[in-house]
């Protein structure tokens, strides 16, 4: 398992809420540095996905901690990690753009050819 010392050094910008939501929650530092460092990018921090758990598995992560971190988000902004919590199916969906059959919905696409126009 990995050791919290190499993960919570790496964490800067935590504010005061995003430590107490972990606490309430039951996220230690280290699962938050987790998520960053794995999860997929969504529009406003970090979603850990099942896509993502592959890349965790290979690492010295082991297979319970990578499963409770599933569906885990990390709020970022202005370099801050604001807090976190536990997404539900709704959440996942608007935040990944996808709909229930796992397709691209419209929206999504045309918000991300508008990001990458500008």
């Amino acid at each position: 398992m990995v050791g919290n010392e190499i993960y919570d050094s790496s964490l800067t910008g935590l504010t005061r809420h995003c430590e107490e939501r972990s606490r309430q929650r039951g996220f230690t530092n280290s699962d938050i540095a987790l998520v960053c460092l794995y999860g997929t990018p969504v529009a406003d921090g970090y979603l850990v996905t099942r896509e993502d758990l592959p890349e965790m598995l290979e690492s010295s992560i082991g297979r319970p901690r990578a499963e409770r971190l599933l569906g885990a988000v990390v709020i970022e902004q202005t370099g801050k990690l604001v807090t976190i919590f536990r997404s539900n199916k709704t959440w996942r969906r608007q935040a990944t753009g996808r709909d229930k059959g796992g397709r691209r919905n419209l929206k999504a696409y045309w918000n991300d050819l508008k990001r990458n126009a500008a």
